[in-house]
């Protein structure tokens, strides 16, 4: 398992921690099934992760489109006082 765990650190990096940590720790704890583990300690956050990504790269590319905007309505004003 430190394999694992340094290999984790070395190339995902400090946030893959969290569900490699609970592995390490619960992963065969009696009443956790493996469905409920896995759910729980590698889905879940997976989904949560892929969800924050989708939803932040919303508001870059509106901050694009507002910076666009704000871009040729500059340009349109240069021109007219040309």
């Amino acid at each position: 398992m430190a394999a694992v765990f340094t290999a984790t650190v070395t190339y995902v990096g400090d946030q893959a921690l969290d569900p490699l940590v609970a592995s390490t720790l619960f992963y065969g704890c009696r009443g956790l099934t493996f469905q409920h583990f896995m759910l729980v300690y590698w889905i879940a956050p997976t989904i949560g992760w892929m969800a924050s990504a989708y939803y932040d790269s919303l508001g870059e590319e509106s901050a694009k489109k507002k910076l666009a905007k704000k871009r040729k309505a500059e340009k349109k004003r240069a021109k007219k006082t040309n």
